[in-house]
C-alpha cells in the first residue's frame, strides 16, 4: 500500500474515532473558556441519560457504544492477516500471564496515576471543570452499562492507538514501533550467497514483489 494511501486510511480510522472526539474536545474547551462562568466553577458529565424512558435509554446506551466500538472491528479488518495469529500486528496472539497482566497494570498505573493527580491539581487551582463520572439514573443496568463504557474505552484507545498506529506507522517508516525494527530508506540488495539464486516472485494477493531464496540445483524457481 502507498504511503499516501496508509495516511488517508489512518486519517479516516482516527476521525471515525479518536481523532472526532479529540476535535470535539477542543472546540468543548474553547466553549468553556469563553463563558462568564469561571473555568473552576463550571461542570460537565460523562455517560449522561438521553431520556426519562428507561429502557430507552438502556437501548441508547447500548447502541452508543457498539457505534463508538465499530472503528475497532474496522481496524482488526485492516490488519488481519490469514495467517495465525490472524491479528498479530495488534498484539493479540496467545495470552501471557506475568507480561500482559503486569504489562498492563504498569500501564494503567503510569497513566492513570498521573491523569488524577492533574485532575486534582487542576480543580484545587481552579483551572478545570468539576467531572460527573456516572450520570446516568439509578436503574438495575446502571452498572453494568458503566462497565461497558468502561470497556469501550480502552479497546478504543489500546486496540486503535497502541496497535494500529503503530503498525501503520511502522509501515510507513517511523522507526521501531510496536517492538518491531522498521527498516528506513531504499530497499538494500542481499549480498550474493555462494550455491543460492534468488528468484523475484508476484504473490497471488496483489502485494508487491518478493525475495524467495531457492538452492541451484535442488529447487526450481516458481512460475
Amino acid at each position: 500500500m502507498s504511503r499516501r494511501r496508509t495516511w488517508t486510511e489512518i486519517t479516516v480510522v482516527l476521525m471515525l474515532s479518536l481523532g472526532a472526539s479529540a476535535l470535539y474536545s477542543v472546540l468543548q474547551i474553547i466553549d468553556d473558556l469563553s463563558q462568564t462562568t469561571p473555568l473552576g466553577q463550571q461542570s460537565t458529565a460523562l455517560n449522561t441519560s438521553t431520556t426519562t424512558v428507561q429502557y430507552v435509554d438502556l437501548a441508547r446506551q447500548l447502541l452508543g457504544i457498539a457505534v463508538d466500538l465499530a472503528p475497532v472491528a474496522l481496524v482488526c479488518m485492516l490488519l488481519w492477516s490469514s495467517s495465525r495469529p490472524h491479528l498479530g500486528r495488534l498484539g493479540i496472539d496467545r495470552f501471557r500471564v506475568r507480561p500482559d497482566l503486569g504489562g498492563a497494570a504498569l500501564i494503567a498505573l503510569c497513566i492513570g496515576v498521573p491523569g488524577l493527580a492533574l485532575y486534582f491539581t487542576g480543580r484545587a487551582l481552579g483551572i478545570t471543570v468539576a467531572v460527573d463520572p456516572a450520570a446516568l439514573g439509578s436503574y438495575w443496568w446502571t452498572i453494568p452499562v458503566l462497565l461497558l463504557s468502561a470497556v469501550r474505552s480502552g479497546l478504543q484507545e489500546e486496540v486503535i492507538v497502541v496497535g494500529y498506529l503503530y503498525a501503520r506507522l511502522g509501515d510507513l517508516g517511523w522507526g521501531a514501533v510496536a517492538g518491531h525494527p522498521v527498516h528506513r530508506g531504499p530497499p538494500r540488495e542481499l549480498p550474493p550467497v555462494p550455491g543460492l539464486r534468488r528468484v523475484h516472485r508476484q504473490r497471488g494477493d496483489g502485494h508487491p514483489l518478493r525475495l524467495d531464496l531457492h538452492e541451484v540445483g535442488t529447487a526450481a524457481p516458481p512460475s
